[in-house]
């Protein structure tokens, strides 16, 4: 149902400003946009858009990418739909050598249902934290994915993402 291993590498970030809100932009991609804050550079790619700090040491990042699910998801689906997106989290879990942060659950984003996943790895030496959220409609999955350092909260791109996502159409 989804291509999550294909991406998985991909993750979240920016910081909160320690004076007050951090500006934001408005981010589009192939069919969703979102807000980012200022300051964070941007990826694309046909199918996603990245927002990453300008510092390549940094583990932070967010992303949204688009799939085209094989079948049309319709909502009578829900429960045999989030069985396979809990299944293919597994799966990655299991082949980033890491663990589930959170227990799963179930959310809306953007009015979109869909599966959310803390999950918590190391790479190069650093523990990381990542949280996937799978959002489905019609014929298109949205695969929301933000990475950091395990010992930090969770980064300002992070929490507009998700705040801010929506389908265009």
């Amino acid at each position: 149902m989804t291509a999550v291993a294909a991406s998985a590498l991909v993750g979240c970030g920016g910081e909160s400003g320690a004076s007050g809100p951090v500006p934001k932009r408005l981010v589009s991609g192939p069919g969703f946009s979102f807000a980012a804050p200022e300051g964070l550079e941007l990826a694309r790619t046909p199918r996603s858009v990245t927002v990453l700090p300008a510092d390549e040491r940094s583990q932070e990042l967010a992303s949204v990418t688009i799939f085209r699910l094989v079948k049309p998801y319709r909502p009578a689906l829900w429960p045999k739909a989030s069985r396979e997106l809990d299944k293919v989290a597994r799966e990655l879990v299991d082949s980033l050598g890491g663990e589930f942060a959170e227990e799963p659950e179930t959310v809306r984003v953007g009015g979109l249902r869909g599966r959310r996943y803390e999950i918590e790895y190391e790479r190069e030496e650093k523990k990381l934290r990542q949280r996937l959220t799978l959002l489905l409609s019609r014929r298109t999955e949205y695969q929301l994915l933000c990475r950091w350092e395990a010992k930090d909260d969770l980064p300002q791109a992070c929490v507009n993402l998700e705040a801010s996502f929506k389908v265009s159409l």
